[in-house]
């Protein structure tokens, strides 16, 4: 005989607001244990609760497809998931680009 438990897979999206992922956190443990899980598992940003969302934010979207228009999207992305090292430098110079715009000083003399 085997023993078995139940786990669920938490998914939301943790902010740095301490209270409001403590509040989500515990409704989606009480739906998972009302359905029977044993262990509930949650993302790994749950439980930090400094602002990890201090990134700038890159839109790619027009500009891989534009590359991909230029070059054949097997130049770019093959896959449609990972880029090639001409797309990895499409990506590389456009987050550069956004992080010079919005904030120099992280880049330092960039």
């Amino acid at each position: 005989m085997t023993d078995t438990f139940a786990i669920a897979v938490a998914q939301f999206a943790p902010t740095a607001d301490e209270s409001g992922n403590l509040a989500i956190m515990t409704a989606l443990i009480e739906s998972a244990v009302t359905r029977g899980a044993q262990v509930v598992v949650f993302p790994e940003y749950s439980s930090y609760f400094v602002d990890p969302f201090d990134a700038t934010l890159v839109e790619l979207h027009d500009t891989v497809t534009a590359a991909a228009a230029e070059h054949g999207a097997a130049a770019i992305v093959p896959d449609g998931v990972h880029p090639t090292p001409q797309g990895s430098a499409i990506i590389a110079d456009a987050w550069l680009a956004a992080v010079v715009s919005e904030a120099p000083e992280k880049v330092g003399s960039a």
